[in-house]
């Protein structure tokens, strides 16, 4: 039997420490690949969550969109202003000649009295100018007593 040539011999010691790597590489991969006390944390994710009453119970429902009538009425008036009311609900029903809206009336009320006030100037003037006219027909002109006529009846 003959040995190996002293050249390539390998000494006692290197085998050792190569047998003690290989094992200690061994044990941490027998130690990795076991399943151990690691504990996983549960994950939390959020959930809505809708509590379902009984036939008695109020629900109330939310949804996004747009709910259009199936006819519509544009409401407009004759004259412009501010409102100052509506007594009818959209949606309401209602009756034929209804008030719908009110109006802030304080600027036509203004008008309104300006206008009876012209008219009160306009008849004054003309009793006046049909008094001159009767008792001196040559003080004022039929011209100008029909102006007076014209004011008043215009």
């Amino acid at each position: 039997m003959g040995s190996l040539p002293r050249s390539r011999a390998i000494p006692w010691p290197s085998l050792r420490v190569g047998a003690a790597i290989i094992g200690l590489c061994l044990s941490f991969v027998a130690v990795g690949c076991g399943r151990g006390d690691v504990e996983e944390k549960p994950v939390t994710r959020p959930v809505k969550i809708l509590t379902i009453g009984g036939p008695n119970s109020v629900g109330w429902r939310e949804y996004p969109g747009t709910i259009r009538g199936a006819q519509t009425a544009e409401m407009a008036f004759e004259v412009s202003g501010r409102m100052i009311g509506r007594p009818v609900k959209e949606g309401e029903r209602v009756k034929k000649g209804a008030v719908l809206a009110r109006l802030d009336d304080r600027d036509y009320v203004a008008q309104l009295d300006v206008a009876k006030a012209n008219l009160r100037k306009a008849q004054s003037d003309y009793r006046r100018g049909k008094n001159i006219y009767s008792e001196d027909p040559g003080a004022i002109s039929k011209e100008q007593l029909d102006a007076y006529r014209k004011g008043v009846f215009a």
